[in-house]
């Protein structure tokens, strides 16, 4: 997550962990990024995820509030080994459809100065 706070604050990035199940509370107005570390349709389901990597105006459910409209234009980066699967063929179209998928590989040797590598020159990692 390092190249992303390089480049925007803390407050304003949205983090998604497998343990747990996404919680729409997370996203607001002010979100400029969304993290998930190692998505599974437990904690991302099909119906949530078609809707939040859609992005655009939709109705949040805020825990102990009403519903709010929120106009989601940031965006979800997602580091996983697999891609959920989410049995029918059609959804697992709908989501792939919605995803650029990168391929990553291990670093050759350990740097410690790779952090601060990387939050000088974030943006030309992109």
């Amino acid at each position: 997550m390092a190249p992303f706070e390089g480049i925007i604050s803390q407050d304003h990035i949205a983090g998604i962990v497998a343990v747990g199940r996404f919680s729409g509370h997370l996203i607001n107005n002010d979100t400029q990024l969304v993290f998930m570390d190692e998505w599974s349709s437990d904690s991302l389901s099909f119906s949530d995820a078609k809707r939040i990597l859609q992005g655009g105006f939709f109705m949040l459910s805020q825990k102990h509030s009403k519903a709010t409209k929120v106009n989601y234009r940031s965006g979800f980066f997602i580091t996983t080994n697999k891609i959920p699967d989410f049995v029918n063929d059609r959804d697992n179209d709908a989501i792939k459809k919605r995803l650029e998928t990168f391929q990553t590989k291990p670093l050759p040797r350990k740097d410690s100065y790779l952090r601060n590598w990387m939050r000088l020159h974030c943006m030309k990692i992109f």
